[in-house]
């Protein structure tokens, strides 16, 4: 496995796993599989985002 493709299994936009966030600013919706303490959007790079999952 090359490390692009580590890169993606990590960090890909699968929107079955990893921990969901809706940014308040631009209302986008996004997945990160990595807990990050404080995300960011990655479209608008806001700092106002919320979890959906309820945790």
């Amino acid at each position: 496995m090359g490390l692009l493709q580590a890169f993606r299994d990590a960090f890909g936009p699968d929107m079955d796993d990893g921990l969901r966030y809706r940014c308040t600013n631009c209302g986008r919706k996004f997945v990160y599989r990595v807990r990050f303490s404080e995300p960011d959007c990655p479209y608008c790079d806001s700092t106002a985002v919320e979890r959906l999952d309820g945790s």
